[in-house]
């Protein structure tokens, strides 16, 4: 619990960091349309989905703290020191605990391909600038 404490910040800031690149990357004039289209076959937001939004955007922020909250302690344990060595061990826990999970998925789920690429990408650019920012945090 001391952890999270002495940490609140700089977890806090890296979800907020999680939130904004999120809100920017579903944007429709981003990937949001082409997401939108993939998942649910529509570029509009099936109605039961549009009332469950703001739970779902609130319960992503919480999800947003506890991958902070993991990343900053592993990179602490690793002694990462720079932005630099921050992106390198982000980019190696982004490949061996969600590109890699999450195309496994894709081979059986028979989702797109396209699909994952967006989802996934998400996933990494968000994980890996985070991880550059608690290089630079110390």
């Amino acid at each position: 619990m001391t952890f999270v404490i002495t940490q609140a910040v700089p977890i806090l800031v890296g979800a907020v960091i999680f939130t904004v690149i999120g809100g920017i990357w579903y944007m429709p004039q981003v990937f949001g349309r082409v997401w939108m289209q993939l998942q649910f076959g529509s570029t509009e937001l099936p109605p039961d989905r549009k009332k469950k939004a703001a739970k779902a955007m609130a319960a992503s922020f919480v999800l947003a703290l506890i991958t902070c909250a993991v990343l900053r302690k592993l990179l602490l344990i690793f002694g990462v020191a720079t932005p630099s060595e921050g992106v390198q061990y982000s980019l190696w826990l982004a490949i061996g605990f969600i590109i890699v999970p999450q195309y496994n998925d894709i081979l059986f789920s028979g989702k797109p391909v396209k699909l994952y690429a967006i989802t996934t990408g998400y996933y990494v650019v968000s994980l890996v600038l985070v991880g550059a920012l608690y290089g630079w945090w110390q």
